[in-house]
């Protein structure tokens, strides 16, 4: 599966690929820590799933990115994975069109 890492420290995004059975060992690798699962529905992509460190703020990470949210904003801090859900709410691989709409939004920021 592929997934999208949006690195905080140089604002550049890398393309990985993973097994699916590894999702949640990758997530973590890509993030530095225990995960957290952010709302992703601000980016108006359908299914798309934003994964972060649980304790990125709190660890003193940089930023990376604010994301709206009503009455307000989520900031976001350390790198961030970007990743796509089935029905089940399983975590699979984003499709070649998610990475290009999702990098058009990161560098447009």
């Amino acid at each position: 599966m592929k997934t999208l890492t949006y690195h905080a420290d140089t604002h550049t995004t890398i393309v990985n690929e993973c097994d699916e059975d590894n999702a949640l060992a990758h997530l973590q690798h890509e993030v530095g820590g225990y995960v957290e699962h952010v709302d992703a529905s601000p980016l108006g992509i359908d299914g798309l799933d934003i994964w972060v460190n649980d304790m990125g703020a709190a660890d003193g990470l940089p930023y990376a990115f604010s994301l709206p949210h009503p009455g307000g904003r989520v900031d976001l801090f350390g790198n961030v994975v970007f990743a796509r859900c089935d029905e089940y709410g399983d975590t699979i691989g984003l499709t070649d069109g998610d990475i290009k709409a999702l990098e058009a939004k990161l560098h447009a920021a």
